[in-house]
């Protein structure tokens, strides 16, 4: 049973647990921008709230997951007695939050555009709109 925790719990449950950490960060932090746009008062005020109050459902929802997941992971499974789990777990969880960093930066500062510039979200809405239309369809036929 170790060995299972070893090469199947720890490699799935090290990234899972950086990602939901870092939502939670994501989610913690743009709420702050989203209360700092509400206070500095350029952007409709509706926008703000809409945005304090998905921040927030998005904090509690990706902190009940990690509680949950852990819980599952450590009462259930067992994982966390052993020092190679552990050390699999840290491995694999640094290397994935490094690969998520970049976009955490990015939806940080879209967030921050959203929150203090007027009609941005709009804007980000046709650029999205735009985007989809010049693709190409892609056909489930075989060109023979």
């Amino acid at each position: 049973m170790k060995w299972v925790r070893v090469l199947l719990v720890a490699p799935i449950w090290g990234p899972l647990a950086a990602r939901l950490v870092l939502q939670m960060f994501l989610a913690f932090a743009n709420f702050l921008l989203a209360v700092a746009g509400l206070v500095a008062g350029r952007v409709e005020r509706r926008i703000n709230d809409m945005a304090i109050g998905t921040h927030v459902l998005s904090f509690l929802l990706f902190g009940t997951l990690l509680y949950l997941l852990h819980w599952f992971a450590s009462s259930l499974l067992g994982f966390g007695y052993s020092s190679l789990g552990g050390i699999v777990f840290w491995i694999l969880g640094s290397l994935a939050t490094v690969m998520y960093i970049p976009e955490v930066w990015l939806k940080l500062r879209v967030s921050k555009r959203q929150s203090f510039v007027p009609g941005a979200i709009e804007e980000d809405i046709w650029r999205r709109k735009a985007r989809a239309c010049l693709k190409p369809e892609r056909s489930n036929e075989i060109d023979g």
